[in-house]
């Protein structure tokens, strides 16, 4: 089924809705994640495609400008800040559509992915968010060591078809993200988060940035939609192919990897006001001293096994340094009332405007 006829079957003709790429430096990346969500928005005329030059000094620049130049549906966006966090910001602050639809600069949306979503969003009023699956698209060779559980990281993952709900901490991944578009969206963007909580951003001493994140993005941004009723699903029907760097090809990048997630599992309790120690952190907790044993084995061990072993190792051990020594912030808001169409939203979130 082409996508004219698709949209046509699922009266979804009528959707009115934004993709959107923020892109940094990854021009030949981007050129192949703008033609695929082209072609597919060619079955969409309620659509566009906003792309967020997040401060990009190679040619993208250049790129952009001749594509909108050409294109009425592609709109490029500026936002000086660095960061993936500034990126969504300015293009949910852009979008005065009734959905938003994520996709990284770096992945390739499967034939269907973009009917997937907009099916899934508008099939209930209650539906908040949208995930799926995500296929590897490898510049090089696969590692042998490299098994599934690592590749959650990059990250890959397979999920069944049909429609399934996900709940804290297992959110869908950002890189294939739909939301509707209402207050939720705007609580994400105020400014609470945007100064003080630079979610997705790693900080260096002279950036300006308060508190350092080390991702967590994409939960906080699922975590508002379920905490004001709405769902948050995926499906396994909705596909795109990721690239897997040469950088994700090494070890040591899923060490800092897993050490990062021990950390940030942490600072994410505290924000939301769950427990700190309790069901979401008392197995890494717990699992610390025997890891730290079995860690002492893993040379003798399969190259995978071993690696995964002190991965984990890893990952409790920076839990309880955040837990005994980590930053205390402020919980975050969560709930935002009732929610509202996002042209409303955006003259109320104190940011600047587009």
């Amino acid at each position: 089924m082409t996508d004219a006829a698709e949209a046509k079957a699922g009266n979804l003709g009528d959707v009115e809705f934004a993709v959107a790429i923020c892109t940094l430096n990854r021009r030949g990346y981007l050129e192949r994640a703008v033609s695929a969500v082209l072609a597919q928005l060619a079955g969409f005329p309620g659509g566009e495609l906003i792309v967020v030059d997040n401060g990009s000094t190679d040619s993208t620049a250049g790129y952009l400008a001749e594509l909108s130049r050409r294109d009425r549906r592609v709109h490029a966006i500026h936002e000086e800040r660095r960061g993936i966090y500034y990126g969504r910001v300015r293009a949910i602050l852009s979008a005065r559509r009734d959905f938003l639809i994520f996709v990284d600069d770096d992945a390739v949306p499967q034939p269907g992915w973009l009917g997937g979503m907009l099916r899934e969003l508008a099939a209930a009023p209650e539906v908040g968010v949208v995930g799926g699956a995500i296929d590897p698209r490898w510049e090089t060779p696969k590692p042998r060591w490299l098994c599934k559980r690592l590749m959650r990281e990059i990250p890959i993952f397979n999920v069944p078809e049909g429609s399934r709900e996900s709940r804290f901490p297992c959110y869908p991944s950002g890189i294939s993200l739909g939301i509707r578009l209402n207050r939720c969206a705007l609580l994400y963007a105020n400014a609470a988060r945007y100064d003080d909580y630079p979610f997705g951003r790693k900080g260096t001493p002279d950036d300006g940035c308060g508190f350092r994140m080390l991702g967590g993005e994409d939960t906080d941004l699922c975590e508002i939609y379920a905490r004001n009723g709405f769902r948050v699903v995926e499906n396994g029907g909705i596909r795109v192919w990721h690239t897997v760097q040469p950088e994700r090809h090494k070890p040591e990048w899923y060490v800092q990897k897993f050490a990062s997630e021990g950390h940030l599992r942490i600072r994410l309790l505290r924000l939301t006001r769950r427990p700190v120690v309790g069901r979401h952190s008392i197995g890494m907790l717990a699992g610390l001293p025997s890891l730290a044993l079995l860690d002492l084995a893993a040379p003798l061990l399969p190259a995978r096994f071993g690696l995964l072993l002190h991965a984990y190792r890893v990952k409790c051990a920076a839990a309880w340094t955040e837990l005994l020594w980590g930053q205390r912030p402020r919980p975050l808001a969560y709930e935002c009332g009732s929610a509202v169409s996002s042209s409303n939203a955006n003259a109320e979130s104190g940011l600047p405007q587009p």
